[in-house]
């Protein structure tokens, strides 16, 4: 899955410049990276599956080479989901602890080129802390603004990896490196393994997101350290199975491949309501339900928007007595990208 620049119309165009104590005037200007919302494991698809969904992170981006290491960030808006958003605004940092940045400068030093002073307008759809990849978006929009910027010396491989080594995990990431549906591969050497499972799913999803927030370091830590046999033959076969069924459209086999034993089990117990929301997707207009990534987010799908409309309003008593927010989301075929100064657009 190797990187692209394109053009408005949609054609190959030349690398753009690489930002560095040499780089000509007009490499300055304003860069727009946009990344999406993904959503992870998908039940026993622990740490491989990922589905990126149309939840977007927009970071607008201004580097100056001759003032190395100043740093200025705004957030615009705010994400939907008050509870679940921690605050809004407030829960992005606005210092060098910023993801977005930590991953740029990452890269940029990983290349042995010098870090330029930094503005970033920041403006995210995604609830922090949700299990709706925010800190993967984070990521992926620092190294592909990185990458836009050192041009070829930064290979997409490379940034995966990078990737890989700041999330902890590659599910998320590759999600919002490319979009659709995707299993991954992180191996202990560093090399990363990607496959495109489906790039368009033509899924309605409803987002059930909680009012309290809940970290994935929290939402590990309660994870057994071993599993019994009958419990990994049973993830791999519905992880087996799950795929082949996305890859063949068989939307009706999802919903039992969706009942996990690898990390469900001990989760749930951290979302309040969760077991009840859970046994709503018992409703046969609901093709599945599974916590998104470490939660709390639970992640329903649908085979149209009258199906979700319909399970949505007798679903909304439930719903509202634990304090699910819905949001209404579809699958998005399409990853992280960046605009530069130019108005050309390079994806990985």
């Amino acid at each position: 899955m190797g990187s692209r620049r394109m053009d408005r119309e949609g054609r190959p165009v030349a690398e753009a410049p690489a930002l560095g104590r040499s780089a000509p005037k007009d490499a300055v200007g304003v860069w727009t990276a946009r990344v999406p919302a993904s959503s992870a494991n998908l039940g026993s698809g622990f740490d491989v599956l990922g589905m990126a969904v149309d939840l977007e992170l927009v970071v607008r981006a201004t580097f100056d080479p001759e003032a190395p290491g100043a740093l200025s960030i705004a957030v615009a808006g705010a994400p939907p989901a008050a509870g679940a958003a921690a605050g809004g605004a407030a829960s992005i940092p606005n210092d060098e602890t910023n993801l977005i940045y930590r991953a740029f400068r990452a890269a940029l030093q990983a290349a042995g080129e010098p870090v330029p002073g930094v503005r970033f307008v920041i403006e995210s759809a995604i609830p922090p802390a949700s299990g709706l990849g925010s800190s993967a978006a984070a990521i992926a929009a620092g190294l592909i603004l990185a990458r836009g910027v050192l041009g070829a010396r930064f290979r997409s491989d490379d940034g995966l990896a990078l990737a890989v080594r700041l999330e902890g995990h590659p599910d998320n990431v590759a999600a919002a490196f490319f979009g659709g549906l995707v299993a991954a591969r992180a191996a202990e050497e560093g090399a990363v393994s990607v496959q495109m499972v489906r790039r368009e799913l033509p899924l309605r999803l409803l987002a059930l997101v909680p009012e309290r927030p809940l970290s994935t370091a929290s939402s590990r830590a309660v994870l057994p350290k071993a599993y019994s046999r009958p419990d990994v033959v049973d993830a791999l076969a519905k992880v087996a199975l799950l795929v082949s069924a996305v890859k063949n459209g068989d939307w009706g086999a999802l919903k039992p491949l969706f009942a996990d034993r690898l990390h469900q089990p001990y989760r749930l117990p951290l979302v309040p309501g969760a077991e009840a929301v859970f046994r709503l997707a018992n409703d046969r207009r609901c093709l599945g339900m599974y916590l998104s990534g470490a939660g709390p987010t639970i992640m329903a799908l649908f085979l149209d928007e009258a199906e979700r409309a319909a399970w949505l309003e007798g679903a909304r008593p439930v719903l509202e007595a634990y304090g699910f927010r819905p949001l209404e989301l579809a699958p998005s075929a399409v990853g992280a990208r960046v605009e530069t100064p130019e108005g050309e657009t390079l994806a990985w």
